[in-house]
């Protein structure tokens, strides 16, 4: 947590407000209406931000309140936390100039002064007040002259110290425009400079994108036109192997029918008999494998496979909360981040999403270990002397449906390996894998593979509240240290779907996506477990589960 600056490095805030840096849909500046602010992507927030545009935003994100003469800001138990200047945050003190951040790579406000520009001056005139008495003509013309040069001379005076104030007034009311729009302008400079580096890492980050894209384009025309070839001889040589099995099985038959007018016949027909049949099986085998290969062919039954698996894939939704471990009461999180039972603040409660695929007609579903068991130190570390339990809630919805089925967590596997066995409750027309087995092995490096998920779970466009599966063709790159890189699409959310080969066989499951040293996603490589490391959890030997077989 940072440090609360010193005194002299930072003024002290007093009139505050909020100003958005190239955030879309809000106003160029936020004027607090009270002396807190909550920022979030739910209605009942004081700034709302667009769920679309900011997905990494949780429902109730930041609180930024005066209290005291001090302007504090605290992280409402979001996903992605609250940065300030860079440092993720629970509650601290902020001065202006301040820059706070809604998750690593959510939209950013800056705190800047609301102090006026001028001042109001009043000027009061003073009553005058004169008696006359009885005087002779003479003696009023003197006095009305007197009184007229008097009048003349505190006309001009007035008139002399209106004009010094004025003018008084009107330079310190330049020089503090000019402060203000000098700070205003240095704001401004900062917020386009910083947009301007932001826009130069993402066209640098969009041409190396471009760049990958451009060279797997090249490799994957390279491997198909090599495919297209390998293709093409193997198939001249299968009609070739036909026509040479036709043939000896015509010369066969030929020798069969002239043995048996002869004495010749006893061990020497049984074997040409034998040979025959041999014959004819080997080139029902070689006819169908020259059947598999036309390119028609080849295309329905890639397809078909396909289509099978994208059915039985769910997405996972999954809930993680802090309850009271003696009274199951609900843990919350009051303002000033105390944890409580009372109902004080808002709950913890840990939200996350993934995928997985239905294996069989019982109901088991596999997926990644971090799908279904997220990581809850954080959330214990928050309240480490209070009886704490957690208490884990699962759901599957199948692609092309919306009901929401309650999932129960199985078994995880051992520790190296990520994955785990989720099951629900079998219905009628449950789709389920129907040849789900271990061997399936996967193509050589260079082969295609399709991988199947809900990448950013339902941040991503749905039909209404139907979810659909999605799929990204791509190629096996390599296999290392276990894993299999594949060259496709993968997202957050990916993680826990099938990777299938193109007839729809199942070789591995999406484990996670390649990160530069920068820690930014390379979302073009990911990695996959090979379906034979789920050894360890399938098939299932829960007590229950033999039962309910």
């Amino acid at each position: 947590m940072p440090n609360p600056p010193e005194p002299h490095q930072a003024p002290r805030p007093r009139c505050w407000r909020l100003k958005p840096l190239a955030v879309d849909g809000l106003e160029s500046s936020i004027e607090p209406s009270r002396e807190r602010l909550t920022l979030g992507r739910s209605e009942d927030n004081d700034v709302v931000l667009d769920g679309e545009l900011y997905p990494s935003v949780s429902g109730h994100h930041t609180l930024v309140e005066f209290v005291e003469g001090e302007l504090w800001v605290e992280d409402l138990g979001s996903r992605n936390g609250t940065y300030i200047d860079g440092e993720t945050i629970t509650r601290t003190t902020i001065n202006l100039g301040t820059q706070i951040q809604l998750g690593t790579i959510g939209p950013r406000f800056a705190v800047v002064s609301s102090e006026p520009l001028s001042q109001t001056m009043f000027v009061d005139p003073k009553a005058m007040q004169a008696t006359m008495g009885k005087v002779s003509e003479k003696q009023v013309h003197e006095l009305v002259q007197r009184r007229a040069v008097r009048t003349y001379v505190g006309v001009t005076v007035l008139c002399v110290a209106l004009a010094a104030v004025l003018f008084w007034w009107t330079r310190d009311a330049m020089r503090t425009n000019k402060g203000e729009m000098t700070a205003t302008m240095e704001e401004a400079n900062t917020a386009q400079r910083e947009r301007d580096a932001q826009v130069s890492d993402e066209l640098r980050l969009a041409r190396g994108v471009i760049k990958q894209l451009q060279e797997l384009n090249a490799i994957h025309e390279e491997e198909r036109i090599e495919r297209e070839r390998e293709r093409e001889s193997l198939t001249q040589a299968l009609k070739e192997r036909v026509e040479e099995r036709e043939n000896a099985a015509e010369a066969l038959g030929e020798r069969l029918v002239a043995l048996e007018g002869t004495d010749e016949q006893g061990e020497e027909i049984r074997r040409l008999s034998r040979l025959i049949e041999e014959t004819q099986a080997d080139l029902r085998e070689a006819r169908t494998q020259l059947t598999s290969f036309n390119p028609v062919n080849l295309e329905q039954a890639r397809l078909a496979g396909v289509s099978h698996v994208r059915r039985t894939v769910v997405l996972l939704e999954v809930e993680v909360a802090l309850i009271n471990s003696e009274t199951m009461e609900l843990l919350y999180l009051s303002r000033d981040s105390e944890p409580n039972f009372d109902g004080r603040g808002i709950p913890v409660i840990m939200e996350s999403s993934g995928s997985g695929f239905c294996v069989d007609e019982n109901g088991w579903i596999l997926t990644n270990a971090h799908v279904a068991n997220p990581h809850q130190g954080d959330l214990l570390a928050m309240a480490s002397e209070l009886p704490i339990a957690t208490q884990t809630s699962i759901y599957a919805v199948f692609s092309g449906t919306q009901e929401r089925h309650h999932a129960e967590l199985v078994k995880v596997a051992d520790d190296d390996i990520d994955l785990a066995l989720v099951r629900i409750e079998p219905f009628m027309g449950m789709p389920h894998l129907n040849d789900f087995n271990l061997e399936s092995v996967a193509p050589e490096p260079g082969g295609d593979l399709y991988l199947l998920g809900f990448p950013l779970g339902n941040f991503a466009l749905q039909e209404g509240r139907t979810v659909i599966a999605s799929t990204f063709r791509g190629i096996l790159s390599r296999i290392v240290d276990g894993s299999l890189q594949v060259d496709a699409g993968v997202h957050p959310g990916n993680s826990g779907g099938p990777i299938t080969d193109p007839l729809g066989r199942v070789i591995g499951i999406v484990s996670s996506v390649q990160a530069t040293p920068e820690q930014t996603a390379v979302y073009t490589i990911g990695y996959g477990i090979p379906i034979a490391d789920a050894s360890s959890i399938w098939p299932p030997t829960d007590p229950q589960a033999t039962e309910d077989e």
